[in-house]
């Protein structure tokens, strides 16, 4: 299964904003368990963020998701279908 950067969805997200303006995509980025990943997401001005990773550190980021007005939604690990 391939697997994509952050950067990746950004551009993704502007070339179908900028094909398609009338629907407005919003694409929403799982991070896993990597907090790393989901804070460059939010950094790189992704707005839907899953992670599935320590409830602690998931608090954290919500916290500053929340800041950033991201929609933040984290997943229990026993839920994730890896």
């Amino acid at each position: 299964m391939p697997q994509y950067g952050v950067l990746y969805f950004v551009q993704l997200t502007e070339r179908l904003g900028a094909e398609y303006p009338e629907l407005r995509p919003d694409i929403a980025v799982d991070c896993g368990d990597r907090a790393d990943l989901a804070h460059a997401a939010m950094r790189a001005g992704l707005r839907n963020i899953l992670f599935g990773g320590d409830p602690r550190v998931a608090e954290k980021l919500a916290g500053i998701a929340a800041e950033l007005r991201i929609r933040f939604v984290a997943l229990p690990a026993s839920s994730r279908a890896d």
